[in-house]
């Protein structure tokens, strides 16, 4: 269902081939890549396939290129203009589209792309329940919790379901900042996916901006981001600790150790915010850490 609405953007010509192909194999569908002039895969696992239409793979070009990404964005790229200037695009349901190509600057700002080289929509999936193992965590935390992992591993799904449990198995109140959308996939300011009875959404904004409104308005017992990545972020989130609330966020990283590498995190940790990591590996298996290392 998630794949057939991702694609939903995608002209004729390839969505059609497509659903035949997956229909004919137990694929779960990780990502849909199209790179004028190459062929068109789905990627599951890890790994890449073209896929085949009557034996032969399927090629966009520059026109199917370009009908993808005004399909994606309503066909009004102003309309999600701040978004196309980082690479992306958030569509229904969460899914994300990656963008490269030729861009289009006005000084060092990128404001769009004038031609489309390869796109990258990323199906975003409900795993309910995959976050039970970290209830006990969740129940006991003080402060917090880090969900890390390199890109691919399930850090937003794993934090989706994480907000869900705490708001309807843990009855807490949650504050959740969803500056890209693809947490909650909200639609007219209501989540279509399911992140709790009992949690708030600021989709859009920021996440220092998010963070303070939420904690000023909503009186949260627990603030949710998704991707830490910038000494904005990581000060927002140092701020509210201090207000007494406490902390779910998803980081990158390919091993624990990363935490001490990187400045922007090191200071999380050092000062104490987060109790725990959950380190998300690609075979989908978690492990444990404490914070801070032995």
């Amino acid at each position: 269902m998630q794949t057939v609405q991702a694609a939903a953007v995608l002209p004729t010509v390839l969505r059609e081939p497509l659903e035949r192909y997956l229909s004919q194999r137990e694929l779960v569908v990780e990502e849909i890549r199209l790179r004028t002039g190459r062929p068109m895969t789905v990627a599951s696992g890890g790994k890449e396939w073209a896929v085949l239409h009557k034996g032969s793979a399927l090629i966009p070009d520059h026109k199917v290129m370009q009908d993808t990404l005004a399909a994606a964005t309503g066909h009004s790229r102003y309309a999600v203009q701040e978004e196309l200037a980082q690479g992306w695009c958030v569509l229904r349901g969460g899914h994300r589209l990656g963008i490269c190509g030729e861009a289009v600057l006005d000084g060092q700002r990128v404001t769009g792309f004038r031609a489309v080289s390869s796109l990258n929509l990323r199906i975003a999936r409900e795993h309910l329940n995959c976050a039970s193992p970290l209830l006990a965590l969740l129940g006991q935390a003080r402060t917090g919790l880090l969900l890390g992992g390199l890109p691919g591993t399930g850090k937003t799904t794993l934090l989706r379901d994480a907000v869900r449990q705490l708001s309807d198995v843990l009855l807490q109140r949650i504050g959740l900042v969803d500056e890209r959308g693809e947490v909650a996939a909200c639609e007219n300011g209501t989540p279509a996916l399911d992140v709790g009875l009992h949690t708030d959404v600021i989709t859009g904004a920021p996440k220092e901006t998010g963070l303070y409104m939420l904690l000023r308005t909503m009186a949260p017992d627990w603030l949710a981001v998704d991707e830490v990545s910038s000494p904005a972020d990581a000060e927002a989130l140092i701020q509210a600790a201090y207000s007494g609330v406490r902390l779910l966020a998803t980081v990158h990283l390919s091993d624990p150790e990363d935490l001490n590498r990187r400045p922007v995190y090191r200071k999380l940790i050092s000062g104490g915010f987060f109790e725990q990591l959950v380190m998300l590996h690609p075979d989908r298996q978690l492990t444990v850490e404490r914070i801070p290392y032995d």
